[in-house]
């Protein structure tokens, strides 16, 4: 077991593993990272650790690259296993062929150089996070001790959001499904009917593995508006934004978008092309207006943003036009037990009984709200404090967690969805791969710093 740790990764996700290979990539000397990750496999994380092949990424593999400096990266490790189908801004990868991808990256930043770098894997969660010595102690749940300088919160998403009040009378009920990522789902008879609350891309996912597993039975999906996510245009054509056409407050945006959007033929580049500004624009608004944007308008953004292949498109509509996936608009819905099945009513014409119900509301935005034992002592005891918004940590621009009172915490860093307060966008590949890359060299220079006094990280048993 490595005595020495110059960062301890909680969560290594994802992000966990692009920062981690980052690191050892542009280390000029040994360096040692200990991720805590209680899955087996570090850098799946919840995304990437399905094992189902309807389940493909949600963006083309020509923008999902692992390394800031190498933004052919993932096509090349394609093409070198022959799994590059299509052209690669066409070709939508599963996501557990990109899981394979993630651990090929790390090992590879493992074994490369003449530096021997220590990679210790924890298969545990951290439960609590204090100040000690001039570094952070980290309790994990088995009661080990860790201490180290510097510490990355690379938590990855929150849990799903919790169904609507109206719910929850049925959430102990045997047919519901809380989280679809947890484990098993409920039995259910082929021919019976379920329903899927949202229309996001878990429900997506969701429905497509309903259809390849052979479920013949009526499929409900309900939402407050009945729309899916948006498919993929055939090509990325992002339209630039002058300098300008961008300012001032949300109404003002909303205007400038709109009259770009009524010159332009494709509403997908409109919407492409302001991924470059949208954390600037973000951190322009008040806090106000973000919350604003959250109650009337994140929910077509998500939509418009956040896309699905075009396969998963025709899937969904041959499933429409057969008749066995029917699509509900409707609010205050309201749920109970009846016998071993679950009623459904609302503005719904008819009230619905199915055998299983599927929660796909997606993560939860709200962190104050969070379960998880880690987020709940931090947050207790004012180490930090939740987003603008109330969206993920507030942090610094540099990704260094913000306390109750407003004051960086040394060594104490996040990136990835719990930046979303502060930049909006940043749960995507090619926004993390960013801030992994601006991370590493920050984290570096630090390590670098205290190598020269002569100081290290310990482990406490």
């Amino acid at each position: 077991m490595d005595p020495r740790a110059d960062v301890v990764m909680i969560g290594c996700g994802a992000a966990g593993a692009m920062l981690t290979a980052e690191l050892f990539r542009r280390a000029n000397h040994q360096i040692n990272v200990t991720c805590i990750e209680p899955r087996a496999r570090l850098g799946s994380g919840l995304a990437y650790s399905t094992l189902k092949d309807e389940h493909q990424l949600n963006v083309p593999a020509s923008r999902m690259s692992a390394r800031h400096d190498e933004p052919d990266d993932f096509v090349s490790w394609l093409h070198a296993r022959q799994l590059l189908e299509h052209k690669p801004s066409r070709f939508f990868a599963t996501r557990r062929c990109y899981a394979d991808y993630l651990t090929d990256n790390l090992g590879e930043a493992l074994r490369m150089g003449v530096h021997h770098h220590g990679l210790h894997h924890e298969p545990h969660r951290a439960v609590s996070l204090s100040r000690a010595h001039g570094g952070w102690l980290i309790a994990l749940d088995d009661g080990t001790l860790l201490w180290c300088e510097e510490v990355v919160l690379a938590l990855g998403n929150l849990g799903p959001a919790d169904p609507p009040c109206g719910l929850a009378g049925i959430v102990a009920a045997p047919g519901y499904c809380h989280d679809p990522w947890a484990g098993p789902w409920p039995e259910c008879d082929p021919e019976a009917a379920v329903a899927v609350l949202g229309m996001g891309l878990t429900a997506v996912d969701i429905v497509l593995s309903l259809e390849r597993r052979g479920h013949l039975g009526p499929i409900h999906v309900i939402s407050r508006h009945g729309r899916w996510p948006a498919a993929h245009a055939d090509d990325y054509k992002p339209q630039a934004w002058p300098d300008g056409e961008l300012s001032g407050g949300l109404s003002r945006l909303l205007k400038a978008v709109r009259r770009r959007l009524a010159r332009e033929h494709d509403w997908h580049d409109v919407i492409d092309g302001l991924r470059p500004h949208t954390a600037r624009l973000w951190r322009g608004l008040s806090d106000t207006e973000k919350r604003r944007f959250m109650r009337h308008l994140y929910s077509l953004w998500q939509r418009a943003r956040h896309r699905m292949p075009q396969r998963s498109a025709r899937i969904l509509e041959h499933l429409e036009a057969s008749g066995q996936l029917v699509r509900h608009a409707t609010r205050n819905l309201v749920g109970k037990e009846q016998g071993e099945r679950i009623r459904l009513q609302s503005g719904i014409s008819k009230a619905l009984e199915v055998e299983v119900l599927f929660n796909a509301r997606g993560a939860s935005t709200a962190v104050a709200q969070s379960r998880q034992p880690l987020l709940t002592s931090l947050l207790a005891e004012g180490l930090v404090r939740p987003g603008p918004a109330g969206l993920g940590l507030d942090c610094t621009e540099e990704g260094l967690l913000l306390s109750r009172a407003g004051l960086p915490q040394s060594g104490l860093w996040t990136l990835g969805p719990m930046r979303q307060g502060v930049f909006f966008e940043t749960t995507a590949v090619p926004e993390i791969r960013a801030q992994c890359d601006a991370l590493a060299g920050r984290l570096l220079a630090r390590i670098d710093g205290r190598l020269l006094a002569g100081q290290r990280s310990h482990r406490l048993a």
